[in-house]
């Protein structure tokens, strides 16, 4: 499985209204695409939309839209995109699903959390980090899926190719990679061993570098019978580390090298313990509505 997720259709009792940022920006009203205009005014609600039930302040609207150096018609251009968002909203008002208020010092985008995708990816990942937590790992696995399946893409992928660069898009993709890890760690503890290997490979591929990952693809290869792999997956993590980091592989995947050639089969068959629950839980997103991601931008 790599990071473009298989996705799950959305049930009938799902929203009428769906705001989707976990791929290219887009509203879906009815099931139908609704047009957001022109790219100022896509990334002022992408914005709006990483910070939903919060006023955020006309500085830092403007500052998100156009960096450091805005020209002086940002704050009328911000006003004229705050009225065109208005009018695309109001497509979706019958339908309760949001509105955008003048609150000082700026605005805030008033939505129901459920009708953005990135709530139901936060909580279906909540869910499988406590199932994981409760070593209940089919319930696991299953729940990190479905997390997993509400992406299309990277983050706002269209605005990025535009040149958009916000702390808040970083810390989702990171969050993406950790409940895939999760969900790694479940089939694990499931002993799908040669389907992880295999994706684990391919994960590696584009994110060379998370020492976690090398573990995982280690410890499956040797589960699956496959010691002489297993020790050249190691050598290769070595390899990329001291390349392009300086830096030796950490204590654990050490261990694991020395466990192997000892045929020390005990250590290495034993999996990394499933941290506690406290440990899983997410800051307290969408409190009251209130998605907590970082705020500024870049």
């Amino acid at each position: 499985m790599s990071l473009e997720s298989e996705r799950v259709p959305s049930g009938q009792g799902g929203p009428w209204v769906e705001f989707r940022i976990l791929g290219h920006l887009e509203v879906i009203v009815r099931g139908g695409l609704l047009g957001v205009g022109p790219l100022k005014q896509r990334t002022l609600l992408a914005y709006l939309l990483l910070h939903p039930n919060q006023v955020v302040p006309a500085g830092r609207l403007v500052e998100a839209l156009w960096g450091e150096d805005p020209p002086r018609t940002a704050r009328q251009s911000l006003q004229n995109g705050i009225g065109g968002l208005r009018k695309l909203i109001s497509a979706t008002r019958t339908l309760g699903a949001a509105s955008i208020a003048t609150r000082a010092p700026g605005y805030m985008l008033e939505v129901d959390p459920q009708a953005i995708d990135v709530h139901r990816f936060l909580r279906l990942r909540a869910e499988g980090r406590t199932a994981l937590a409760g070593r209940r790992y089919e319930d696991a696995s299953r729940s990190f899926r479905r997390a997993l399946s509400c992406w299309r893409g990277s983050v706002l992928s269209d605005l990025v190719e535009a040149g958009v660069t916000w702390p808040a898009i970083d810390h989702l993709e990171e969050m993406r990679l950790a409940a895939l890890e999760d969900r790694i760690d479940a089939d694990l503890r499931l002993g799908r061993y040669s389907d992880v290997a295999g994706e684990v490979a391919q994960l590696l591929a584009a994110t060379p570098l998370r020492e976690r990952l090398w573990e995982r693809l280690i410890i499956a290869l040797y589960r699956a019978d496959r010691q002489a792999d297993a020790l050249a997956a190691y050598r290769n993590c070595r390899r990329v580390l001291v390349d392009e980091l300086g830096i030796e592989p950490n204590r654990r995947l050490r261990e694991l090298e020395r466990a192997i050639l000892a045929q020390d089969t005990q250590y290495v068959m034993c999996l990394p313990e499933s941290p506690k629950p406290a440990a899983f839980m997410d800051p307290e997103f969408f409190l009251g509505g209130t998605l907590s991601l970082p705020a500024r931008s870049a």
